[in-house]
């Protein structure tokens, strides 16, 4: 079942390319069940209990949920794949969190989209686009459903439905607008000059009831899960610094955790790599962390760290498995010390990510430093 016991586990990551390609973990052509099934064992036997997971709804791209289907809707072989990983899961009493990364552009989806030309471009219209909000709905719907229909029961092996990795807006329209009037799909209208940070988190608040009305409606007992990174993951100061960086990476705005407090989602999940303490309280100095603290509390949601990892390049770098460890160690002590109620490590044996520690390096030193009681 959905346990409510502290969170402990990993992000299981299969990406095509050395270069952090797409994700291919259940794609037709390249799920492996049988290593799957090696990392449930693994898991079980170390004392984890939650996996999260990327599903690929990129419709262009091979091996993702929609390619090429001919309706538009989930591909059947895909689904298969990620039912055997959910049954495989169960099977050893550990929960697995899906998450989603845009909405599927196929011919299902595309027909609540209007045909009017729209300022809005990339994650913004997901987010913005009343049709964008729609179609995801439908979208969420339908992959809720294509697992009913295969099996109820599996529908329980679900810790949490991520929303989509790390929900940020980008630095484009209305963002880099410094004037003029932008009305959002919550119906209200704001002044570009003064209001954007108010815009931005009605409007995350507003997209997060939307998917999580979704969501509840095609499975009653579901749990949902809002991720973001810090603002100082992206060198902004915090809320409201809406400052167009040079590098796209930097030309992001994370959904205000302090605001997600006030939504229907039952997990707030914050993303950090720190690579020390002092980083580390940059990054909750960003979020408004006491200020969440007292939010959550009051809204009763959960708080997790869904991704922490350590960098083997680069800034900040572990040069070897074993401070590594320690390092992975510690902050997941942290973590619980300052009140999240679980985390997953990133990644479990993710190679072709050669940036960052796995788990299993090194003959899993990883994997056992984290287990430890």
């Amino acid at each position: 079942g959905r346990a409510d016991s502290m969170i402990r586990g990993v992000n299981y990551v299969r990406l095509e390319n050395p270069k952090g390609g797409k994700h291919t973990t259940f794609a037709p052509d390249a799920y492996d069940a049988r290593a799957a099934g090696q990392m449930f064992d693994v898991l079980r036997t170390n004392g984890f209990n939650a996996v999260r997971v990327f599903v690929s709804v990129y419709a262009h791209l091979p091996g993702s949920l929609f390619h090429e289907t001919p309706d538009g809707g989930p591909s059947a072989a895909y689904m298969d794949n990620f039912c055997d990983f959910l049954r495989q899961a169960r099977a050893r009493g550990i929960t697995v969190m899906p998450n989603f990364e845009y909405l599927p552009l196929t011919a299902r989806y595309l027909k609540f989209v209007g045909d009017a030309p729209s300022k809005l471009q990339d994650a913004n219209r997901m987010y913005l686009d009343v049709g964008y909000i729609r179609a995801r709905q439908q979208f969420l719907a339908d992959f809720i459903e294509a697992i009913r229909k295969r099996d109820p029961v599996l529908l329980k092996t679900i810790l949490a439905y991520n929303l989509g990795n790390e929900s940020c807006f980008h630095m484009n329209y209305p963002f880099n607008a410094d004037e003029g009037r932008f009305t959002a799909p919550n119906g209200k209208t704001y002044d570009l000059a003064k209001d954007k940070t108010a815009l931005a988190d009605d409007a995350a608040v507003y997209w997060v009831n939307a998917m999580t009305d979704a969501i509840k409606a095609a499975d009653p007992g579901a749990r949902v899960d809002v991720s973001m990174f810090t603002y100082h993951a992206v060198q902004r100061s915090g809320p409201g610094d809406f400052t167009q960086g040079t590098a796209p990476w930097n030309n992001r705005y994370p959904f205000r955790p302090t605001a997600m407090a006030r939504t229907k989602a039952d997990i707030v999940d914050i993303h950090f790599y720190p690579k020390d303490e002092a980083e580390l309280s940059k990054h909750l100095e960003s979020i408004e962390f006491g200020a969440l603290k007292n939010a959550i509390k009051k809204s009763r949601q959960m708080l997790l760290l869904g991704e922490f990892g350590v960098y083997k390049t680069g800034p900040g770098k572990y040069d070897d498995v074993e401070s590594a460890a320690q390092w992975a160690r510690k902050l997941a002590d942290r973590a619980v010390e300052l009140g999240f109620q679980g985390w997953l490590f990133w990644q479990y044996d993710t190679h072709e990510q050669a940036q960052l520690w796995h788990a299993t390096e090194g003959g899993g030193q990883i994997l056992r430093a984290l287990s430890a009681p």
